[in-house]
């Protein structure tokens, strides 16, 4: 609509108003040496294998035991992706749009914009579980307490991002990776840390449901220990599920560590009355513990009111029956 090439619009109404002098999207553009190496980990089937950089040994690839970097390349795709910036700068943009267009004093998008980025265009009873909202380009995603952290993620082959804010409390978060992984079991943890540090409101002024982010709260120890029947050999064993020590529903979820008794376990701290609920896992959901005859467990789930210890026994894995 404007007639301007659509990177040459966006340098002259968004980057260079918003002082973001070295975000492009023409890798040409970026200072160099500036720009970090992209990663891909293990033997992938998807596009990764085909973007290796040159020279990589090829037999630890198919091994799949190392990082291997990959060759640079950019997307035809402007506006879905390929652009280039760092977290320093993007940042610029995410306070612009929290602050309903303006930065520094001067508005580069109109409050109707934003509304309109952030608002609801789709039936929240047809979106996946872990959306509340959708709106133009940005969408709302659940944090443990029930609030709601607006903005975008994505990823392309050797890189992840994660763009995110809430309004209550004003605390923002951008987390840029250069390996193609789900981040967003970061999502929790980034707000549940920053919160009681960053915002500029209080939690006792924000209202409950924010208590469950504070610093001063009792905690209580909880130890998770895991005795599985059977174990496929090199396998490692996770607890998954809603509280960001969790690692709260996705990607693999929190490590647990072998013991001499064939056990695994980890001890964890939580505030007092925090309501856990959780699934054991060999590192994803794919691989979560089943009872004998194939069943999915129902979710362990209680509050947290004293030091305890959770003995969970193991029949079978969900990849494992037949």
């Amino acid at each position: 609509m404007s007639g301007l090439p659509f990177g040459q619009y966006c340098r002259e109404n968004i980057f260079i108003p918003l002082k973001m002098s070295n975000t492009s999207f023409d890798a040409t553009d970026i200072q160099q040496g500036s720009l970090s190496t992209m990663y891909s980990y293990g033997y992938t089937m998807d596009l990764e294998r085909d973007l290796m950089a040159s020279h990589t040994d090829c037999a630890r690839v198919i091994a799949g035991d190392y990082f291997f970097p990959l060759c640079s390349y950019t997307t035809p795709t402007l506006g879905a992706g390929g652009l280039y910036s760092s977290v320093d700068q993007l940042a610029h943009l995410l306070i612009t749009l929290m602050n309903g267009g303006v930065y520094q004093g001067g508005r580069i998008l109109s409050e109707e914009s934003v509304t309109r980025i952030f608002g609801s265009y789709v039936d929240s009873k047809k979106l996946p579980a872990q959306f509340a909202s959708f709106g133009l380009g940005g969408y709302a995603m659940r944090i443990g307490n029930g609030g709601v952290v607006w903005g975008h993620t994505g990823a392309d082959p050797g890189q992840s991002s994660i763009m995110l804010f809430n309004r209550e409390t004003e605390v923002g978060a951008i987390v840029l990776a250069n390996r193609f992984v789900d981040i967003r079991d970061l999502i929790e943890w980034m707000f549940g840390e920053a919160i009681p540090s960053y915002s500029n409101t209080t939690l006792d002024q924000l209202g409950g449901i924010w208590r469950h982010y504070a610093r001063d709260q009792r905690q209580r120890e909880v130890t998770i220990r895991v005795l599985p029947n059977y174990l496929p050999g090199g396998s490692h064993i996770h607890v998954v599920g809603n509280h960001r020590s969790l690692g709260a529903w996705v990607n693999s979820g929190i490590p647990l560590l072998p013991q001499k008794d064939r056990s695994w376990e980890k001890t964890l701290y939580f505030p007092d009355s925090t309501h856990l609920e959780f699934k054991i896992t060999r590192g994803g959901m794919d691989k979560e513990a089943v009872t004998m005859d194939g069943k999915v467990l129902a979710n362990h789930s209680f509050i947290v009111t004293k030091d305890t210890v959770v003995n969970i026994v193991v029949e079978d894995w969900m990849d494992q029956t037949q």
